[in-house]
């Protein structure tokens, strides 16, 4: 087990209004990969115990003409100079959080947790006409596929990983949490899930999440592949 500190999260509100100008760390290449994919933006510019505190982040997506904003533990999205912010619930971000657009430059995820051990949560979320608006519940669709592997007190961790099919499929890894009381503590898979229509139409085992995106593996991934049986690397959910 890998000690990990706590932090706490909770939801306020954002309302739409224009863009403000401040000085904003843009990530890449201000901030590092995420824990979970590499292929995300870690939603931290400092090193320090509350990451989340002093922080002003802009992440552009693939064409650069819309942006993931945070300020502080607020969150919003620039498109064309537009401040879009989110709903009621969804509103706020601590840390650990991470972030990654898709290609079509609408959809994006975001993974966050309650903890660096457990809690974690992706939930993905699509602009459109002026609103965010969020997508089918991967975590729920993930949490059932993954059932057989659910630790008795632990809820599993659920992070983004991967992309397909441009914007409509989204690889989501789940995770059995690395708490003692888990008896396949770290054990890991990944289920490819359409958006559109909240069908899981892959499923793949550690083994095949490394061998198809050896490069999106975060340091999470890593370390949970490093000490998984033979056995537990080739297990498919």
């Amino acid at each position: 087990m890998r000690p990990k500190l706590l932090i706490s999260s909770i939801f306020t509100l954002v309302v739409l209004s224009h863009l403000t100008v401040g000085d904003v760390v843009d990530c890449p290449p201000g901030c590092s990969p995420g824990r979970w994919s590499s292929g995300a933006v870690d939603l931290s510019s400092k090193h320090v115990k509350f990451p989340d505190e002093n922080r002003d982040i802009r992440v552009y997506s693939p064409n650069r003409r819309s942006a993931f904003r945070v300020q502080n533990q607020n969150w919003w999205v620039e498109v064309e100079g537009v401040k879009i912010s989110p709903g009621n619930d969804d509103s706020e971000i601590y840390y650990p959080v991470e972030i990654s657009w898709a290609p079509d430059d609408r959809t994006f995820y975001i993974t966050k947790s309650f903890g660096y051990t457990t809690g974690y949560n992706t939930k993905v979320f699509r602009i459109d006409q002026g609103h965010i608006n969020s997508l089918v519940d991967v975590d729920q669709i993930a949490r059932e596929a993954f059932s057989a592997h659910r630790c008795k007190d632990q809820d599993a961790n659920f992070a983004g990983f991967a992309w397909e099919d441009h914007s409509d499929r989204l690889v989501v890894v789940a995770e059995v949490p690395n708490v003692g009381i888990c008896y396949e503590m770290g054990y890991f898979a990944g289920f490819e899930i359409s958006l559109s229509t909240g069908r899981i139409l892959a499923r793949y085992s550690p083994n095949q999440l490394a061998a198809r995106w050896p490069k999106l593996f975060g340091e999470e991934l890593k370390s949970d592949l490093r000490y998984l049986s033979r056995k537990e690397k080739s297990k498919v959910p």
